[in-house]
């Protein structure tokens, strides 16, 4: 049996033609057969400042780095060297897409940091490198670095993003869906 409730006293009108059906795999309705869809990531907004380098503004750079001509430059002088911004990474658990162009590549080794715990992969050739890494620490996730190694990198860092991951969306028009009519 089904009971409609009206609650509260404000209500004022007439309900006319109710019917309640039962959906079941042998209910005789339509459903839609969806095939061939491609998805991508789903990504929240952009957590880097400048990632284009387009000024010498919003990284703090460590001697060895500089910034000019549209890229964050190393010379690798000293050590472990980074150059770094703050960002709005400090949740445990939530992943985030990561990618940098490295460039000019002479020699050593380069590596992305979300915090202080959240390594990436060692990077030592021109390329594009995209990841993703998960926060791990909320003390230290405040910042995005990218860190030279020991060996001291020689090259160019450019098109930085930072974007947090939210999992897989269906590309728009990509398949096709069909009626089935059971």
């Amino acid at each position: 049996s089904a009971n409609l409730r009206m609650r509260g006293s404000s209500f004022q009108g007439s309900i006319t033609n109710i019917s309640v059906i039962e959906i079941t795999d042998d209910t005789n309705l339509p459903r839609i057969n969806y095939e061939g869809f491609s998805y991508q990531d789903a990504l929240g907004s952009e957590l880097v400042t400048n990632g284009s380098f387009d000024t010498d503004s919003d990284w703090v750079k460590q001697t060895s780095w500089s910034i000019a001509n549209g890229s964050a430059n190393c010379d690798g002088s000293g050590g472990y060297r980074s150059i770094s911004q703050s960002a709005l990474i400090n949740q445990v658990g939530k992943t985030y897409k990561i990618s940098y162009e490295v460039s000019n590549y002479v020699s050593g080794e380069d590596r992305f940091i979300l915090g202080g715990l959240n390594l990436g992969q060692i990077v030592s050739a021109n390329g594009v490198y995209t990841e993703t890494i998960q926060a791990v620490n909320p003390s230290t996730n405040s910042y995005i670095y990218i860190e030279t190694r020991g060996s001291g990198f020689v090259g160019s860092i450019d098109n930085v993003s930072v974007k947090e991951y939210l999992g897989q969306e269906v590309v728009p028009n990509s398949g096709c869906g069909s009626w089935l009519w059971e």
